[in-house]
């Protein structure tokens, strides 16, 4: 018999056979890794994104108090609201606008324990925020004898 006429599987084909089956293996892996990078990738984006409309909730909440309490300094002042303490205001609510709105629709976005019952609670305080428009009035309005918030509220709305 010469060695030409051997049947079979050659030696050359069983070498291509395991470089191949390695390549296959090795693609598989590099796949899978970026497969994972990409999946830590995103979380970290959402997390960013998450974390950003958190910050700009968490500031224009931090503006409601200091406006609410400007507001409440200014209509429990024994004078008129200066200029100058009106434009205050104005800068507290311009940057509650600017941040509380953003922040709140980035979090109604994200799924958390307990949000529906969260998020109502936040919305049914806010619709209770139709004090700021009666303080709004007794800025515009105050006269000297006006000194207290209770007198604008109990003689002007009922809710």
């Amino acid at each position: 018999m010469q060695p030409n006429d051997v049947r079979g599987i050659s030696i050359k084909w069983i070498v291509l056979a395991a470089i191949m089956s390695i390549t296959a293996a090795f693609s598989g892996i590099v796949g899978w890794g970026i497969l994972q990078s990409w999946s830590v990738y995103r979380a970290a984006q959402e997390q960013q994104q998450f974390d950003l409309g958190a910050n700009r909730f968490i500031k224009g909440l931090y503006e409601v108090l200091l406006e609410r309490l400007a507001s409440n300094n200014a209509l429990q002042a024994p004078g008129a609201a200066s200029a100058s303490t009106a434009s205050a205001i104005e800068a507290h609510r311009k940057t509650v606008s600017e941040n509380f709105d953003f922040g709140l629709a980035s979090l109604e976005q994200r799924e958390f324990p307990e949000k529906q019952r969260l998020v109502s609670a936040l919305k049914s305080s806010l619709r209770m925020s139709g004090y700021d428009a009666m303080a709004r009035e007794g800025l515009r309005r105050i006269s000297p004898s006006v000194t207290s918030s209770r007198h604008l509220s109990s003689k002007r709305c009922r809710l």
